[in-house]
C-alpha cells in the first residue's frame, strides 16, 4: 500500500487524531502523554475558540495501512501589524522517523493553505501562537510542563529537510525555587517608588479579569514577532482552560493610579499531579485527579504572561513583575518556576530573566516556507 495521506473525518478518525502521539512517542525518554481531554478540548472545533475567527483541517500518514503521523493546516483571520500577508499555518505536527511522511503530510497542508489564496506558511502551532507553539529541538528528557509540547529530536531534521528554515525560536527558562533571591527586597521597593500599586486577579471574576488581562496584551505585545490580537473569544476560552487550576494569588495586575497597566499569570503545572494517571484514566484515576486538584501540591508552575502595556515598557515594570511572580509561586512551596515561551528576539525579557538567576533550560523552534 505504501504511503498515504488521509483527511481527518469525523468522531472516531479525530480521536485516532488526537491519541496517535501517545502511540508514536510511548517508548522515549522523556515523553509524558498529556490528557487526552485537553487535547481534544485544543483541536475540536466544538471546543476551541480559535474557530470564531479560524478554520483547519487535519490528516493523518498511514504506511502499508499503519498510521506514522498527523499534521493540521489552518488559517487565522486575525492578524498583527507584522503578520505576512496572505499568511496560512500548519501544526499538529507528530510523526514516526519517516522523512517521507514529514513532506507528504506538510505537502498537504501546503496545498490545502494554496487553495484558500495563501502563500506563505508557518508553524506549528495549535492553533494559534497564542495556543500551544513551536518545534521541541532541545530539552527532550526535561520534565513536562504545562501547554509546552513534546516532539523527538529528529523531526526538526525532517522539516529543515521539505524545504522549510527556521524563523524564529521560543526559550523556556527555569528558575530553582530553593535558592536564594537575591533582587527580591530592591524590586519591592520599586513598586510604591514608581507610582504603582498591585493586585491580586479576582478568581471569582476571572472572565472579566482575563478581558482586561487581554487588552494589556493587545496594546503591550504588538510590536513582538509574531504577534496576533487575542479576542474575546480567545480570553473566554483561557477563562474556561485555567479555571480548574487557579490559584489565590497566582495571577496579579500592577496598576499605575489603580488602572491595570501590566499583568502577570502563573499556573501550576498538571503534569505534576497527572503524570501517572495517563492520558486516559480510569474512574478511578478521574478521582485520584479531582483529589490532588483539591489539595494544590504541585512542584512547578509555568510563569504564562507576563508584561505591560507599550507606554509603560522600560520603566521597570517587567522586573517588578517577575519578583512578585516568585514570591506568591514561593507560598506554594513549589521547586521550579518556569517562564515560557520567550522569544530569542526579546532581549529585555531574557536579560531581566537571567538577572534572576533564571537559566534556558528548553528550545522550540518555529519555521515558514514560501
Amino acid at each position: 500500500m505504501g504511503l498515504t495521506i488521509e483527511p481527518v473525518a469525523g468522531k472516531a478518525q479525530l480521536t485516532e487524531f488526537i491519541r496517535l502521539p501517545r502511540r508514536l512517542y510511548q517508548d522515549m525518554p522523556g515523553f509524558v502523554p498529556p490528557l487526552d481531554m485537553e487535547r481534544r478540548e485544543m483541536i475540536d472545533p466544538r471546543k476551541n475558540p480559535f474557530f470564531s475567527h479560524g478554520r483547519a483541517a487535519y490528516w493523518i500518514a498511514r504506511r502499508d495501512g499503519q498510521a506514522v503521523g498527523r499534521i493540521s493546516a489552518q488559517i487565522d483571520e486575525l492578524a498583527g501589524p507584522q503578520t505576512p500577508e496572505h499568511l496560512g499555518q500548519f501544526g499538529c505536527l507528530d510523526t514516526a522517523d519517516d522523512r517521507e511522511a514529514v513532506s507528504a503530510l506538510l505537502r498537504a497542508a501546503e496545498d490545502w493553505l494554496k487553495e484558500r489564496g495563501c502563500r506563505r506558511i508557518r508553524g506549528p502551532f495549535i492553533l494559534s501562537i497564542n495556543g500551544e507553539s513551536g518545534l521541541l529541538i532541545e530539552g527532550q528528557t526535561q520534565p513536562p510542563m504545562l501547554m509546552l509540547p513534546w516532539h523527538p529530536a529528529y523531526l526538526e531534521a525532517h522539516v529543515l529537510g521539505a524545504g522549510y528554515r527556521r524563523a524564529m525560536r521560543l526559550l523556556s527558562y527555569s528558575l530553582d525555587l530553593s535558592k536564594p533571591l537575591s533582587r527580591s527586597r530592591s524590586h519591592t521597593a520599586r513598586i510604591p517608588e514608581h507610582g504603582f500599586s498591585v493586585r491580586s486577579m479576582s478568581l471569582r471574576n476571572f472572565g472579566e479579569e482575563m478581558e482586561i488581562a487581554r487588552s494589556i496584551y493587545n496594546d503591550g505585545w504588538q510590536q513582538n514577532w509574531g504577534f496576533v490580537p487575542g479576542s474575546a473569544a480567545d480570553a473566554k476560552g483561557l477563562a474556561d482552560a485555567f479555571k480548574p487550576l487557579l490559584l489565590p494569588d497566582c495571577g496579579f495586575f500592577i496598576c499605575s493610579e489603580d488602572q491595570p497597566i501590566a499583568f502577570a499569570f502563573a499556573a501550576p503545572n498538571i503534569f505534576d499531579i497527572s503524570s501517572d494517571i495517563g492520558a486516559a484514566p480510569s474512574p478511578v484515576g478521574w478521582l485520584k485527579l479531582a483529589w490532588r486538584l483539591h489539595r494544590k501540591r504541585y512542584r512547578s508552575f509555568r510563569l504564562v504572561f507576563i508584561g505591560g502595556k507599550t507606554a509603560y515598557h522600560g520603566t521597570g515594570i517587567g522586573e517588578i513583575a517577575l519578583c512578585e511572580t516568585i514570591q506568591r509561586v514561593r507560598r506554594y512551596h513549589a521547586e521550579e518556576l518556569v517562564c515560557a515561551w520567550v522569544l530569542e528576539s526579546n532581549a529585555a525579557l531574557i536579560r531581566a530573566l537571567e538577572r534572576f538567576g533564571f537559566s534556558a533550560k528548553a528550545v522550540f523552534g518555529l519555521y515558514e516556507k514560501s
